[in-house]
C-alpha cells in the first residue's frame, strides 16, 4: 500500500507569483472578454436616443446613433488602455524575482516528492 501523499507547501513569494503567472495566462481572455461586450450590449432603443422622433419601423439591426459608437469607442479605449497597464504591472512584478532567486520557483519545487 502506497503512504500518504504529503502535503507540498511553498513559500509566500512562490505561491504570488505563481498567481501572478495565473493571472497573466488568463489576461487575453479577459480583454476577448471586455472588448466583445459593445457586441453584447447592442444598439439602444430609439426612444432613449431620440425621444422626440416618430417611431421607427422596427428592424432586427438598426443603425447605431452617434452616442453609441462614442460610447463604444470609449469603451474599447478604455479596455484596451486597461489591458496594457494590467500586462505591464504583471511584467514588473514577474520581474522583481527571476527564476533560481527567493521567491521564484525553481524547478526542483516543482517536482513531487
Amino acid at each position: 500500500m502506497k503512504a500518504p501523499r504529503q502535503a507540498v507547501f511553498v513559500g509566500r513569494g512562490t505561491y504570488r507569483r505563481r498567481r501572478l503567472i495565473d493571472f497573466a495566462k488568463l489576461l487575453p481572455f479577459l480583454g476577448v472578454a471586455l472588448i466583445a461586450m459593445p457586441v453584447v450590449w447592442g444598439p439602444e432603443p430609439l426612444a432613449t436616443v431620440a425621444p422626440d422622433l416618430p417611431a421607427a419601423p422596427t428592424s432586427d439591426s438598426p443603425p447605431q446613433s452617434g452616442g453609441e459608437v462614442v460610447r463604444d469607442s470609449v469603451f474599447l479605449f478604455a479596455v484596451w488602455f486597461g489591458l496594457v497597464a494590467a500586462a505591464f504591472l504583471v511584467a514588473l512584478n514577474l520581474r522583481d524575482a527571476p527564476e533560481g532567486e527567493a521567491g521564484a520557483p525553481s524547478p526542483q519545487e516543482d517536482e513531487a516528492p
